[in-house]
């Protein structure tokens, strides 16, 4: 019994010193397993220095669509916010009158012309009565004089009906830029009088600016970097944090607010925007 008991602990041991013996092998196979290394090279790179803030876009330009004649509103051919292009119809005014006016000064130009062809021959008449003896001299000069008034009343004639015409092109009003239409300030059947109130006015959003402000402290910083004629990055993110766009700095206002300790500086991009946005300026 005692001997079985002997062969049992002795077989056990030489199991447990077995199983040590295993387990070193395998540790030792894993310390002698190759490691893996990744080389680079050193290299000497610039580090972006990033400024956060806020801003607001605005329109790079703002025209004010105003009328050249008086008259009351016959159409309006646009809605509050439509995106409309240069040269595209947006107000037709009733020229009922002016239309009237042309034809007075087309009558009177008649009667004038044919006032005239009457001082010409007046003035011919004299011309031969004088050569002859039969006429004095400032019978001559008075049917010169005649002729002179009339071809200059003619020509005032002219000039005017060549101004109503040109009036008559004013009654419809065209968009000047490519942009988007604000709010439409007279509505259509009011009268409106000659470069008095505007209509609407047209903003240019493509390409747009962007108003933001950054501490005094980054003023020098950024003007520096412009001498040395490097490039400032202003990276457009949505609300959500989603980036939309790269632009420039267009402008930068070097007066300091001294309510708030900062300055102005304006961004240029190209695409269309309306809300306010988080802008990134980033040097490069």
């Amino acid at each position: 019994m005692n001997r079985l008991l002997f062969y049992i602990l002795l077989l056990l041991i030489l199991i447990t010193a077995c199983s040590q013996d295993k387990k070193d092998i395998k540790q030792k196979s894993k310390q002698d397993k190759p490691v893996a290394v990744v080389i680079e090279t050193v290299k000497k790179t610039d580090i972006p220095v990033v400024y956060e803030t806020f801003g607001q876009v605005v329109a790079k330009n703002s025209i004010s669509l105003t009328s050249k004649v008086s008259g009351k509103i016959e159409k309006i051919f646009f809605n509050e916010g439509d995106f409309v292009k240069k040269g595209q119809l947006l107000v037709k005014i009733d020229c009922l009158t002016l239309e009237k006016s042309i034809k007075q000064a087309e009558a009177i130009l008649q009667k004038d012309l044919a006032i005239l062809e009457n001082a010409k021959k007046n003035a011919s008449r004299y011309e031969e009565l004088v050569q002859k003896g039969y006429a004095a001299q400032v019978d001559l000069d008075n049917a010169q004089t005649s002729l002179n008034t009339a071809l200059a009343t003619v020509e005032a004639d002219k000039a005017n009906i060549e101004y109503l015409k040109s009036q008559i092109s004013y009654c419809t009003i065209k968009s000047p830029i490519n942009g988007k239409a604000g709010e439409i300030l007279l509505d259509q059947g009011n009268y409106i009088k000659e470069n008095d109130k505007a209509i609407t006015t047209i903003y240019q959003i493509t390409p747009i600016d962007a108003e933001f402000s950054l501490p005094e402290e980054y003023l020098d910083k950024i003007n520096q970097y412009l001498i040395g004629n490097k490039k400032i990055i202003v990276e457009l993110f949505s609300q959500k944090g989603e980036k939309i766009e790269d632009g420039f700095i267009s402008f930068i206002d070097n007066t300091i607010d001294r309510t708030s300790g900062s300055f102005k500086l304006k961004a240029t991009f190209k695409k269309q925007f309306g809300k306010i946005m988080v802008w990134r300026v980033r040097k490069c």
